[in-house]
């Protein structure tokens, strides 16, 4: 009923539930004969530059047992190896790459021509060529690149980077992004040699797993010859069973996941169990407390206007969220942040929902830290957002999206970015404008019932933990300060008193009083007609030495602070006048208003300042 309602409701506007989006009509896309795909997107800024950017469908998660590290060792080696990657140098450009969960992705950005006017488009592409498909891979070259790496390592190995590689490994304990970080294992990272690097690379760097990017301002005729010269002659990979298995990697997940916000089965409900119980992470390197609670769910790709409905809503539900826990107004908060956030995570193939309390690490102040964020989550999952806040989320998301429409372009690496991430994630890469237009359209059929029914979805991991058949948490963890901690430490108590604090059920309050705050005073089209109906004019005010004033018969005029005359309604007349009271005369009222007489202020002050002689007023 729902679903009816919202496809009626967007008819309505104009537009069908079920149209679908249109991709940006000046993407142009290919592919080679030996697999490999290309996408080309014309992007005026900067005047000049293009972004060239190429994608391999090969990353931690293709590693085995004994690889950990291996895919970041061979980016590095075929990068940093490169002959032709030299030529670019001292001409504008720059270079990088990197390794994810995956993908590795080497990427350039240059001008289109150096000083000399030698287009470096040609240069660009054979380097990309080089690095990907024929890399020398040299014993010398492998050997500085692991020295570079376990630098690398010891460098990033910070207590943050601790903190996050523990959530994410709860967040994953179900698949293999848990255990395979693409900076890799140290232990197996000194052991590798040039035989490991090569067969690695013979294995996973094939055309039919690259895809390459290409935006800026450049001529889309110009760059697909271009591409098919460069790339033609790669040779393909022989046709096996596993191949054909790792080309089908770029259109399905290489992991798969255990989504537990997606609304579990009948079936499924019955045999669910409690929550896996809180990790405890203490470190003496630690300074605060916090308590993080994931979720995970399907990626949802926006390929039609009724996409876009449901991504508009998610999108209001985690701003009014984050905006309601971290509320200015809130007297004295026992924790120093609490963070909710429901987005897409590209690298990692699916959606996660995260809540986080930091507090004090102090015993009993963390606890009330606790207590407190999680009965402002179970007040707003209970009583909804109000009809206000919703509203004024609601315009700032379209107004946003409307002032992108209406720039002439952004750029070229914004929109690459977004076109991969749209590409990685299945969504359509749309024009801007068109892309406004749908969720404007989309935008009809969302309204505050259905933000509040997808609130208590999306938070329901949190207020409704423990409860039979609610969805749970894909990790819980505790990160806490501990004189001598080195790590994920065994505290039974500890985790037992984190998940009663879950489990308990806070007194809801009643709704709060709303108070509506329209965003204008008034509507544009009245200002509009009042200002035609009586356009702003000069005035001729009554003299002060007038024995009689159109002010209220009195002698003379009255005058704010900044000594101009007040209007009848505001000053002037006895109905209005402040202190009316028996005896109270006009001076008492100055006096006690610590304002000097009329008489004084103009002879001190002749009225002249505004508009010129003539006592006038604009």
């Amino acid at each position: 009923a729902a679903a009816a309602a919202a496809a009626e409701s967007i008819e309505r506007a104009g537009v069908a539930f079920d149209t679908a989006l249109l991709e940006h009509p000046r993407v142009v896309r290919g592919e080679l004969r030996n697999g490999l795909r290309y996408a080309i997107l014309p992007n005026p800024t900067p005047v000049g530059r293009f972004e060239a950017h190429l994608e391999l469908h090969v990353g931690s998660c293709e590693e085995a047992d004994d690889e950990q590290g291996l895919a970041h060792l061979v980016e590095h080696v075929t990068f940093m190896g490169s002959r032709k990657r030299e030529r670019l140098f001292s001409t504008g450009s720059k270079s990088n790459a990197y390794t994810d969960f995956h993908h590795t992705v080497y990427h350039f950005h240059c001008p289109q021509a150096d000083a000399h006017g030698r287009a470096l488009m040609p240069l660009a592409f054979d380097a990309l060529r080089e690095i990907a498909f024929e890399p020398e891979l040299l014993s010398a070259r492998i050997e500085k690149e692991r020295k570079a790496i376990l630098s690398e390592l010891q460098m990033i190995n910070t207590i943050d980077y601790r903190c996050s590689t523990k959530h994410l490994r709860e967040l994953h304990s179900d698949n293999p992004l848990g255990q395979r970080f693409p900076i890799g294992r140290e232990e197996q990272i000194v052991e590798w040699d040039a035989t490991h690097v090569r067969a690695f690379h013979r294995t996973h760097y094939h055309p039919d797993v690259a895809d390459l990017y290409i935006v800026g301002d450049v001529d889309p005729d110009a760059v697909e010859r271009l591409i098919e010269e460069t790339f033609r002659t790669v040779a393909s990979r022989p046709w096996s069973l596993s191949a054909l298995r790792r080309r089908e990697r770029r259109e399905k997940p290489q992991v798969q996941h255990t989504f537990t916000l997606a609304d579990p089965s009948p079936a499924k409900a019955a045999t669910q169990q409690m929550p896996r119980a809180p990790t405890i992470f203490k470190h003496e390197l630690l300074q605060s407390f916090s308590l993080t609670l994931f979720a995970k769910e399907p990626v949802i790709p926006r390929r039609r206007v009724s996409d876009l409905a449901a991504f508009l809503t998610d999108r209001i539900v985690a701003c009014c969220v984050a905006r309601r826990l971290n509320k200015s107004e809130r007297p004295n908060p026992p924790f120093t942040g609490v963070e909710y956030d429901y987005s897409d995570a590209p690298s990692e193939g699916c959606v996660v929902s995260t809540f986080i309390v930091y507090s004090d690490s102090a015993d009993g102040q963390w606890q009330r830290a606790v207590q407190r964020a999680l009965g402002e989550l179970h007040q707003l999952a209970a009583c909804g957002f109000s009809g206000a806040e919703v509203d004024a989320m609601w315009q700032a998301i379209l107004s946003d999206s409307r002032l992108r429409a209406q720039q002439s372009s952004s750029p070229s690496v914004e929109s690459l970015a977004l076109l991969m991430e749209s590409d990685a994630l299945g969504h359509v890469f749309t024009e801007a404008a068109h892309y406004d237009s749908a969720l404007h359209a989309a935008a009809e059929s969302v309204d505050l019932a259905r933000v509040n029914s997808r609130l208590r979805e999306l938070v329901s991991h949190v207020a409704s933990y423990g409860e039979a058949g609610a969805p749970k948490a894909s990790a819980v963890v505790v990160c806490m300060p501990e004189v001598g901690g080195d790590g994920v430490a065994s505290d039974p108590q500890l985790a037992a008193q984190v998940e009663a604090m879950l489990c308990a059920r806070p007194r809801i309050k009643g709704r709060a009083f709303e108070v509506p705050t329209p965003l204008r005073l008034v509507d544009a089209e009245v200002l509009e007609q009042r200002r035609r109906d009586n356009p702003p004019r000069w005035v001729d005010l009554p003299s002060p030495s007038s024995s009689s004033s159109a002010v209220g018969q009195r002698p003379s005029p009255h005058f704010d602070r900044g000594g101009v005359a007040a209007p009848p309604s505001v000053a002037g007349s006895e109905s209005t006048q402040k202190g009316t009271e028996p005896g109270f005369s006009e001076q008492d009222f100055l006096n006690r208003a610590g304002l000097e007489s009329a008489a004084k202020r103009e002879s001190a002050q002749p009225f002249e300042s505004f508009g010129g002689a003539g006592n006038r007023e604009g």
